[in-house]
């Protein structure tokens, strides 16, 4: 079965719609109020539900959290619903799977990580009262970050701060400040806003919904990024205890395969993961949470990447935080150049590569879609 690789937020929605009805789904959709995708198509979070509804374990599986990173994840998804389809809708009994597609419609439509109000949503899940960490060393590294125009030098120039910073200071110092999130300047870079998004919220009421009370929950949300090029870094930030069975085979499947990190070195100490999160606001079921990530270029594009995306939504047309330093062109030309680095679907073999993960994927769902796992 050929992998499809959607090329824009709205064909990724028309072939998730297709492919969940497929497998016979149960859909759902929620509107994004008040905005409009890159060729002003509308714009939602979808879902699809599989299996009954009293299920006790549920698969949760969640694309677009990060929007450069959506049509990897919508890829992935698509993959594992043409299987889904061609198991004849049929899951064990008690067990369902919700695919929740396009978690930040507006960042996958427009190639950005962040949503309207710029909140990154992996920095996003803290339960209201919930006191936000500062993280003042973001404001050591934000000069370091800033330019006043974009140009072919400036991820050099950024990179190369960095660097001094690092070097200084120590690269855990810089990649806290830098990644783990800050909670104190929307214009700034892991920015996890002060209350709960639009996304966080559709996303929990999803996950009430589809879920039972003292039921399982598994999550595993698609990201870009971390691991070596087309391969898998796997990060099991949540493990509800007693273990969940479905979620430890799940985990030590993807884990026997060679191209499968567990864990990752030089990460950001996060915090408001969405993974880790979400448990709290289910305090009586039992959440495990991962974060699947597929590798794309080395760390120092990445960050460089990061730091346009942020250049874009301060200075570029049509929505910015700031005010305009370029064309709507030029903003096209440079969002291409973000989404190249977290979706490098141009190559041929970033798109083998990454069709045989979701195929190990698929494998380790098996307890969600398979009446005998051991077969």
């Amino acid at each position: 079965m050929t992998m499809l690789f959607p090329e824009s937020y709205a064909e990724s929605r028309d072939e998730f719609r297709v492919a969940a009805l497929a497998t016979g789904a149960r859909m759902g959709s929620a509107a994004l109020p008040g905005w409009k995708g890159r060729d002003g198509e509308s714009l939602s979070i979808d879902w699809a539900v599989i299996g009954a509804a009293d299920s006790e374990s549920t698969l949760m599986v969640v694309s677009g959290a990060h929007g450069s990173e959506g049509l990897a994840g919508s890829a992935i998804q698509l993959r594992l619903l043409r299987h889904l389809a061609s198991q004849a809708g049929h899951l064990p009994s008690g067990h369902r799977i919700v695919m929740v597609h396009a978690l930040n419609p507006y960042g996958v439509s427009w190639g950005t990580r962040c949503d309207t109000g710029h909140v990154d949503l992996n920095r996003n899940f803290w339960l209201p009262g919930d006191r936000r960490p500062l993280n003042s060393t973001y404001d050591q590294v934000a000069p370091l970050i800033e330019e006043e125009v974009w140009t072919d030098g400036s991820a050099a120039a950024i990179l190369a701060r960095l660097a001094e910073f690092s070097t200084r200071h120590g690269a855990q110092t810089l990649t806290d400040g830098l990644l783990a999130g800050q909670y104190h300047r929307v214009d700034g870079l892991g920015y996890g806003g002060t209350e709960l998004s639009w996304s966080s919220e559709r996303l929990l009421e999803i996950a009430r919904r589809e879920t039972v009370p003292s039921g399982r929950l598994v999550v595993l949300d698609i990201h870009t990024g971390v691991a070596p090029f087309g391969d898998i870094a796997l990060l099991p930030f949540q493990r509800a205890s007693p273990p969940d069975g479905g979620n430890e085979i799940l985990l030590a499947t993807l884990a026997e395969d060679p191209s499968t990190m567990v864990g990752a070195s030089g990460l950001a100490r996060h915090t408001g993961l969405l993974v880790t999160g979400i448990a709290g606001f289910l305090p009586d079921r039992a959440v495990s949470g991962t974060v699947l990530e597929i590798g794309t270029v080395a760390r120092e594009r990445i960050r460089a990447a990061l730091c346009l995306d942020l250049w874009i939504r301060r200075y570029a047309p049509p929505h910015p935080l700031r005010m305009a330093r370029c064309d709507m062109e030029e903003a096209d030309r440079l969002r291409r150049l973000v989404l190249d680095v977290f979706y490098p679907a141009g190559s041929i073999e970033w798109r083998e590569a990454v069709s045989k993960r979701a195929d190990l994927l698929i494998a380790a769902t098996r307890p969600w879609w398979c009446d005998d796992v051991s077969a």
